[in-house]
């Protein structure tokens, strides 16, 4: 009797220690919000610890709200050419404790927008433009890469993926970062943020080959160095310098 109660006392605790299996979750095809079940076709929303696969012509929207996955697989091995967006807007965030592929196949094309006060982040690698094509816009948001910024699968030397990142405003955060010859970095407002201080050699080379820009190539790029991160930004265009100018000028007179 007492080693069979020992034998429960075990089993109940075997079972309580294994790992619980991540489920995997499907967006195809439908327009709706992130924590809506209906989004991903039944009765729950993926969690920290799921993975969450988006792709056919899905839009998805992470509205204010907090969310979390363990892997992102986004515009994710349909081989179809519909556009995949998610939308992260109204202070919402993300959070892919692992690893994020964004354009995971050839024919795949996905669009992220990380909107003012919004914020995505990765633990794992944030790979764009793995082997379809991606385009990741900040506007005004922050972006955290923690286990580094991957564009176009800079492994794969004859890969199809095609990787654009534009900084309209806000900040990237990069803890290590690789770009193939189709990717793209176009700054416009705001920083990209890269830890160490040994990338001059390599964003030279990538500015030279007019893949880091500023305004879409009409400016150059400037390097600027904070702590242990180097900082690439835009030098303002003609414009905007004119009007910052003039905006300081109306200020002294105010002053006066």
């Amino acid at each position: 009797m007492c080693a069979r109660r020992v034998f429960s006392v075990v089993a109940a605790v075997l079972i309580m220690s294994m790992p619980v299996l991540a489920t995997g979750y499907y967006a195809s095809g439908v327009t709706g919000l992130w924590n809506d079940a209906v989004t991903w076709g039944g009765t729950a929303y993926p969690v920290a610890g799921d993975t969450a696969y988006l792709n056919l012509g899905s839009t998805v929207e992470v509205d204010g709200t907090a969310e979390a996955v363990t892997e992102l697989h986004f515009a994710s091995w349909s081989g179809n050419s519909n556009l995949v967006t998610l939308n992260i807007v109204n202070s919402g965030s993300l959070t892919v404790s692992g690893w994020s592929y964004l354009g995971v196949a050839a024919g795949d094309v996905g669009e992220i927008n990380v909107g003012a006060g919004s914020t995505l982040t990765c633990g794992g690698a944030m790979n764009v433009g793995f082997n379809g094509d991606c385009t990741l816009n900040v506007n005004g948001g922050t972006v955290n890469a923690n286990g580094g910024l991957y564009t176009s699968n800079p492994w794969q030397t004859a890969g199809t993926g095609s990787g654009t990142i534009n900084l309209n405003a806000g900040v990237v955060n990069v803890y290590d970062f690789a770009m193939s010859g189709t990717g793209l970095i176009n700054i416009e407002a705001g920083e990209m943020r890269i830890y160490g201080l040994w990338w001059d050699a390599t964003l030279q080379g990538l500015m030279t080959a007019n893949q880091i820009v500023g305004y879409n190539g009409t400016q150059s790029v400037d390097i600027s160095y904070d702590g242990d991160f180097t900082v690439l930004s835009a030098v303002p265009e003609p414009a905007t310098m004119c009007l910052l100018a003039l905006g300081g000028i109306m200020l002294r007179r105010k002053r006066s």
